[in-house]
């Protein structure tokens, strides 16, 4: 059972590294709003648990959670990236691959 409002204490936040969250795509924000909800319900606020932030990158401006009720409090906008692909690029992709280094 998580306990509310338990403050992260200076020891905690010494042994816990900070981290990123990074979620792509809709599955990546179903991943980083659960998490979001579980920070919260752990302590009170994810302002508590100063160590985690969250980025998502997906391609959908107005991408929304499915499961609204899973979900912890909404990302601010500097947590979200809007990746802007056009139609040539996508062609060019899928077409030439061995073009991309990372292929």
């Amino acid at each position: 059972m998580y306990s509310q409002n338990r403050s992260t204490s200076e020891k905690e936040l010494k042994a816990i590294v900070p981290t990123l969250i990074i979620g792509i795509g809709g599955t990546g924000l179903e991943a980083i709003m659960r998490l979001r909800r579980l920070i919260t319900e752990s302590y009170g606020s994810l302002d508590n648990f100063p160590i985690v932030g969250f980025l998502h990158i997906d391609t959908d401006a107005e991408a929304k959670t499915d499961e609204p009720l899973m979900a912890g409090p909404p990302l601010e906008n500097y947590e979200k990236y809007h990746s802007n692909v056009n139609l040539q690029e996508v062609e060019t992709i899928v077409n030439q691959p061995e073009e991309w280094d990372w292929y």
